[in-house]
């Protein structure tokens, strides 16, 4: 019986890399699906299993993930750590709820 690590170097020769991929990888690939408290809240979930990504990669990784309304304006001002983006997304996720909710009323009613 070889040790564990021979094994799993066998395993890989014979049936391949692991489907599910990196967790780094799926840092890489997460969707933004509804609020930046829900896209942090993934992300902090998955980068806590991604050992050995240094504090600025994880703030640019979390920013890349952004939508773009935000993504500009959080990377224009270049965090250099997660706690930080996740600052500066929210902040901008509230001024763009802020100017929609306010955009309708500065115009007044739609036309007939």
């Amino acid at each position: 019986m070889p040790p564990w690590e021979r094994f799993r170097e066998l395993c890989l020769l014979r049936f391949g890399p692991p489907m599910r991929g990196s967790r780094l990888a799926e840092l890489c690939r997460l969707p933004f699906t509804f609020t930046m408290q829900d896209f942090a809240d993934r992300f902090q979930a998955l980068a806590c299993h991604a050992p050995g990504v240094t504090a600025r990669q994880r703030a640019v990784l979390f920013v890349g993930g952004l939508p773009d309304h935000i993504h500009v304006d959080v990377e224009l001002r270049g965090p250099q750590d997660l706690q930080t983006a996740m600052y500066y997304a929210r902040a901008f996720e509230r001024r763009t709820q802020a100017l929609q909710q306010a955009a309708p009323s500065r115009w007044g009613p739609p036309a007939s």
